[in-house]
């Protein structure tokens, strides 16, 4: 990702980088915000119940999207045991791709329906794209179960 920048593609890697951001930061969120409402306190205590990127960005994580374009955000802590239902490890599990599944839409469908040219275009393409690519990643662990 970052010979963009060499390349002088400037607007594109900041399109990229802000996406990512945006897409692991709301990723984490979803986390948080189930395992919260489920009944545990621990994402709240941790910091992390919040949609500041600050919280949720990993810097390894983000030195390698930076570098290579892959990386990783900083896990939001959860304990089962105070979860009120026996599926609510799955729920919790399963909120950041249904969240990036939820962003991939927004972005679809703002693309369709607002009629949007050039730059916001890209943006929100780019910001469809990378987020099924996100729920598509978070979900091949149910691949190696089945």
């Amino acid at each position: 990702m970052l010979s963009l920048l060499f390349n002088g593609h400037g607007l594109l890697f900041a399109i990229l980088l802000l996406a990512i951001l945006l897409s692991l930061s709301l990723h984490e969120f979803g986390h948080a915000s189930v395992a919260t409402v489920l009944g545990d306190d621990t994402p709240g205590r941790a910091g992390r119940l919040t949609l500041n990127p600050l919280s949720h960005i990993d810097p390894m994580g983000l030195l390698l999207v930076v570098l290579v374009g892959f990386g990783y955000a900083r896990p939001v802590p959860f304990s089962p045991a105070r979860l009120r239902a026996p599926w609510a490890p799955a729920a919790v599990a399963a909120a950041g791709p249904v969240m990036n599944l939820l962003l991939a839409a927004a972005a679809v469908n703002l693309l369709v329906w607002a009629g949007m040219p050039g730059g916001p275009a890209l943006a929100l393409r780019i910001l469809a794209q990378i987020n099924v690519l996100l729920m598509l990643f978070n979900l091949l662990p149910l691949l190696v179960v089945v």
